[in-house]
């Protein structure tokens, strides 16, 4: 009976030693995939994260482009502007050297054909004369606002 006492005593030693130990193995388990899905989580933030990073670089960036593209419109839009304006300059400048002229011809006209007495011969071509003057003075302005229409058509 010693020896069944004995045997049955190591039976249960034996069978309750091998629960325990496959406890502890189960927990061991369980404790390594906790470690294994924390350390994903972690991975997971640290990318979401570093994504995050990228996208506020990444809107910086393009507010900063979309500021740069309203300032060139806006330098466009001014350069189109000083065009447009010199452009009018100069076609009005040609319609006043074209009536003082006219007028001057007008002028040249009468004198030449004598009808006038002394005086108002004088004094038309004392006029004619300033008709001549005033079409050199807008022929000069004319000039010039070419040349600043030339410049705003260059200018970048």
């Amino acid at each position: 009976m010693k020896i069944t006492q004995k045997l049955i005593l190591f039976t249960g030693l034996l069978i309750s030693s091998q629960t325990f130990y496959a406890q502890q193995a189960a927990l061991y388990n369980d404790n390594k995939d906790i470690i294994l899905k924390k350390e994903k989580v972690i991975n997971e933030q640290q990318k979401l994260e570093k994504e995050q990073k990228d996208l506020k670089e990444t809107n910086k960036r393009l507010e900063k482009e979309q500021k740069d593209l309203k300032k060139a419109q806006k330098d466009v839009d001014n350069r189109k502007e000083k065009i447009d304006k010199a452009q009018k300059n100069v076609e009005k400048t040609k319609k006043e050297i074209a009536k003082k002229q006219e007028k001057s011809e007008k002028l040249k006209k009468e004198i030449t054909k004598n009808k006038l007495s002394e005086e108002k011969l004088q004094k038309a071509q004392i006029k004619a004369k300033q008709e001549e003057l005033e079409t050199l003075k807008l022929q000069s302005k004319l000039t010039q606002q070419e040349k600043d229409l030339d410049k705003a058509l260059k200018a970048k």
